[in-house]
């Protein structure tokens, strides 16, 4: 039976996120140019994530305080769920793009 516990330590946030978008260690990893050894060592509390805590949160979609609050972070949906996937699908160049269009977007810059 799966526990409804909010996680606790950062490491269990990270494990908890990574587990409910469905992607291993090994490719939460490759993402922030890390090893799933690191990863998991991160998830268990063996090791503090440090600096490295931005980079995680944004892999995860998150902010990084979402991975520090005591609160469970607001999960996307629907819509906005697959907004977030094919932001995360991009290379870093997509992505400042689609900032840009964002960003035009929400000051009126774009005709509607």
């Amino acid at each position: 039976m799966r526990s409804t516990a909010i996680p606790r330590s950062i490491g269990e946030r990270i494990s908890a996120r990574r587990r409910r978008i469905g992607i291993t260690q090994g490719e939460l990893g490759a993402t922030v140019c890390l090893g799933p050894r690191t990863i998991s060592d991160i998830e268990r509390g063996k090791r503090a994530p440090g600096v490295l805590l931005p980079r995680l949160a944004e892999a995860l979609g998150l902010h990084p305080q979402d991975l520090t609050a005591d609160a469970d972070p607001i999960e996307p949906a629907g819509e906005e769920h697959d907004l977030l996937s094919a932001y995360r699908a991009l290379d870093e160049d997509g992505r400042r793009y689609f900032r840009g269009l964002v960003a035009d977007a929400a000051a009126g810059r774009i005709a509607r």
